[in-house]
């Protein structure tokens, strides 16, 4: 029983997981405000998460600003970029749902416009871990996503569904913000992970290296 109070016992040990948790939900939701940062904070909220939170490396509070201010200028860029093409989406599909094509027409419109959300949905999941752990430039970094999307089609359903969940929680429960959005990417990263391991190209000292579990 003493065991589980000492300062490296499981009771602290979760305590410390949860309170960085609340700071990283914090710290995301003021990182969003700005809404061209919203890619920039997300991308920043999944590094922290996997590297303090499921991998207890690090400072949460440190590790998020530092990651913020890395990913600040092409996080912008991508959070313009990905906007854009969303609402170019969004009025296709109120134009097909306005009634102005009918019949099989319509309908094969609209099957197409929905396999289009999707896509995009499961690209922009890949984005988000993509973005925060490796250094390219955004063309190499948009092609290699898209890659992705199309190779690990069932992985990106799962994150789609997944976080899809976590923000479908948060919008009927806003207290489930104060923890939930952390805790989704360390689940995420379970996902993830896999994949962009073999993305990076492995270290000398891989074995200590965070990011390879280590």
């Amino acid at each position: 029983m003493g065991n589980l109070f000492r300062v490296d016992g499981k009771f602290y040990t979760a305590s410390a997981k949860i309170l960085d948790m609340i700071l990283l939900a914090l710290m995301w939701v003021v990182g969003c405000l700005p809404v061209v940062t919203i890619l920039t904070s997300t991308a920043s909220l999944y590094h922290t998460a996997v590297k303090c939170v499921r991998y207890e490396r690090g400072k949460a509070l440190e590790e998020f600003v530092s990651a913020y201010k890395k990913n600040l200028k092409q996080g912008v860029g991508l959070t313009v970029l990905y906007g854009a093409v969303g609402t170019g989406i969004y009025f296709f599909l109120r134009f097909l749902m306005a009634g102005v094509m009918t019949g099989y027409a319509r309908l094969f419109l609209l099957t197409i416009g929905m396999l289009v959300v999707l896509l995009y949905a499961m690209n922009l999941q890949w984005l988000i871990p993509l973005f925060s752990r490796l250094d390219m430039s955004m063309g190499a970094l948009l092609q290699l996503n898209y890659k992705i999307t199309v190779r690990y089609f069932l992985r990106g359903l799962l994150l789609v569904l997944l976080l899809a969940g976590v923000a479908f929680v948060c919008g009927y429960l806003p207290v489930g913000l104060v923890i939930l959005p952390p805790l989704g990417m360390v689940w995420a990263s379970h996902v993830a992970e896999p994949v962009l391991l073999k993305c990076m190209p492995k270290s000398a000292d891989a074995e200590s290296d965070w990011r390879y579990g280590g």
